[in-house]
């Protein structure tokens, strides 16, 4: 048995807070079991260790593994094996300890725990989110019915226990990365001086195992349906039918979606609604911002536990859009980044059928390499619904990488060579969840990968992902240019330049013809960017080429394709299409054509060319 340390208390030096023992009935039974030092916590530190050990241990040899540590201390079951665990379930601490029981003694304990490691990365990494929840309540300025205003309703500004901001993640310092997103105050959030006599505590009226940091399930539901209607992506990286059957399983069924996707969902549903809380001195939304924070520290907390794992890349794909809208550029870039790393290791870059090199075997069905080095963390999986998930996971992973490298001038996260996923299947097909019979699927290696597009294997997003890789190539051409090349003037006469050039081209001539028009049924805006890519691709490959003057062949091409973005801007103004609805990586596109007429505005003033001055003026306000 431990020694008994009730007797002594352990020396401490000058400044620093005395250290409370436990009794020895106090420590879990597997920490006295294995003579460790016990915390006190639910669960301990030293079982979440262990259990950290053991789920390295199982998922490198691809077996099931435990979902929580196993922690339990005297008193939580009776001889009959009935529970009894303490009914202060979000609080944290050996049930009726002394720790629980002084309230000096736990204000001495939390200062311990807040600062006795001299970091502020070994905090619970959603602890300053919960504090500000628990403390707080959403602004009830413009309070309606949740029929009428979706996520503003009462069950968003429901105020939410003090018991929350008591949680412990048990993860210590394993992700505290999530430090750079949740840090400081957030905005959209009131103080609350008191609950209230009549206020309930969120998790006396959820279902069991419901998270107190989401709004309550009717408002969860509705949130879900918005992001589907106006996310014009969600039905792209979600399948919706099953999605929603599983948010009507209880909370603590294993195929209930994850609380990080949730939380990503809830955020970027936030930006088609009235906003019923505050917003903070940028304008954003403190529920999106507040959920936002919540799915990236959650997300964080899954990816370290390895469970729920293509949940996670779908809840930082869905926080990136969130991120984006929100002109959140920093957080972008490495959400962007820390998006398409998680893909690697899961084995989302390569389809199951790629080739002996990534699988060690032809087909890779065993998940077992020859090589311990090219292992991949999930296992292949003959589910034709989850294929097609972390296909287009993937796909949209690489797309967020993609645009951003056209936006910057920085290298992209992964090269084009290191790719053999597939692209993603039809979406009807995704929809039904079947494999359409006779379907090859292209690569990135495919011949022929831009210009033929099989009936049966194309529609609007497939032609989008191929017009990214085709901006792809544009933007590693200039970024591989300016590091390996001095003087750029001959350039557009290398063979390099004039076969992007004929790529762009041929890719452009080369949609099948019931896709050549985004508004020949409506507007098709999935449709819409894959027309806009290769244009913005001809721009961001001659713009660097363009002369002084204007009046060189590079120019004229940059002018041509600014204003067949601007046709599509008058033809999309005249119906009644709901901008909202489009991704905001239209702004990009509309910004790098304003600023195309914009230099030839100023061309155009100098030689006091007035007619055409004012004509330049007006496309330039079209855009703006």
């Amino acid at each position: 048995m431990p020694k008994d340390t009730s007797s002594s208390i352990p020396h401490h030096t000058h400044g620093q807070q005395p250290v409370i023992p436990l009794k020895r009935n106090q420590a879990c039974r597997q920490c006295r079991k294995r003579k460790m030092k016990c915390d006190a916590q639910r669960p301990c530190r030293g079982c979440v260790r262990s259990h950290g050990t053991i789920v390295a241990n199982l998922v490198k040899a691809g077996q099931p593994f435990p979902p929580v540590p196993e922690c339990t201390y005297d008193g939580d079951y009776d001889e009959d094996g009935e529970v009894h665990l303490p009914p202060q379930v979000a609080h944290v601490g050996a049930p009726g300890n002394a720790i629980a029981q002084n309230p000096e003694a736990s204000h001495h304990h939390d200062h311990h725990d807040r600062t006795g490691h001299g970091s502020p990365h070994h905090e619970d990494p959603t602890h300053q989110i919960r504090a500000g929840v628990a403390a707080t309540t959403i602004s009830p300025r413009h309070q309606h019915a949740h029929h009428t205003h979706g996520f503003h309703s009462s069950g968003l500004s429901t105020s939410v226990g003090s018991s929350g901001a008591h949680r412990s993640d048990s993860l210590g310092a394993s992700v505290s990365p999530v430090s750079a997103f949740s840090s400081g105050p957030m905005p959209g959030i009131e103080h609350s001086p008191e609950l209230g006599q009549n206020s309930v505590p969120l998790f006396d009226a959820m279902p069991s195992g419901y998270s107190t940091d989401l709004p309550s399930p009717e408002v969860l539901l509705h949130l879900v349906q918005t992001f589907f209607q106006c996310q014009m992506f969600a039905s792209t990286l979600l399948h919706r039918s099953s999605f929603l059957s599983r948010l009507q399983l209880p909370p603590s069924h294993l195929q209930y979606p994850s609380n990080a996707l949730l939380h990503a969902i809830c955020a970027d549903a936030s930006l088609y609604g009235v906003q019923g809380g505050t917003t903070g001195p940028n304008g954003i939304s403190g529920f999106g911002a507040m959920h936002a924070g919540l799915c990236m520290a959650k997300a964080l907390e899954d990816a370290s536990m390895g469970k729920r794992l293509l949940e996670t890349v779908q809840a930082f794909i869905v926080m990136s859009w969130w991120q984006h809208a929100n002109a959140r550029w920093s957080e972008l870039w490495i959400s962007t980044g820390l998006t398409i790393r998680y893909c690697i290791p899961l084995g989302l870059s390569k389809s199951i059928t790629f080739d002996d090199m990534f699988s060690g075997a032809v087909g890779g069905v065993s998940g077992h390499s020859t090589n311990w080095k090219v292992d991949t963390i999930m296992q292949p999986t003959t589910d034709s619904t989850e294929v097609e998930l972390r296909r287009r996971a993937f796909w949209h992973a690489y797309m967020l990488d993609r645009v951003q490298g056209a936006a910057t001038a920085w290298p992209m996260a992964i090269d084009d060579l290191d790719i053999g996923q597939e692209l993603p299947l039809v979406q009807g097909a995704f929809d039904a969840g079947v494999l359409p019979p006779d379907v090859q699927l292209q690569r990135l290696s495919s011949p022929g990968l831009l210009t033929t597009h099989a009936l049966n294997a194309t529609d609007s997003f497939i032609l989008y992902v191929k017009s990214v890789m085709l901006m792809s190539r544009v933007s590693n051409f200039n970024v591989r240019l300016r590091t390996r090349h001095g003087h750029m003037a001959d350039l557009p006469q290398s063979p390099a330049f004039k076969t992007l050039e004929s790529q762009i081209a041929s890719f452009r001539l080369s949609f099948p013809k019931k896709f050549r028009d985004p508004f020949a049924n409506g507007v098709d805006p999935i449709l819409l960017m894959a027309h806009t890519i290769p244009l913005m691709a001809t721009i961001i490959l001659q713009e660097p080429h363009c002369s002084p003057s204007l009046e060189c062949g590079p120019s004229i091409k940059c002018l041509e394709a600014t204003r067949l973005v601007l046709d599509a801007v008058y033809r999309l103004s005249s119906t009644s299409f709901d901008f909202s609805h489009l991704t905001n990586v239209f702004t990009f596109f509309w910004t790098v054509g304003s600023k195309v007429l914009m230099r030839k505005y100023a061309k155009v003033l100098e030689a006091d060319e007035q007619a055409e001055a004012t004509l330049i003026r007006n496309e330039i306000e079209v855009f703006r």
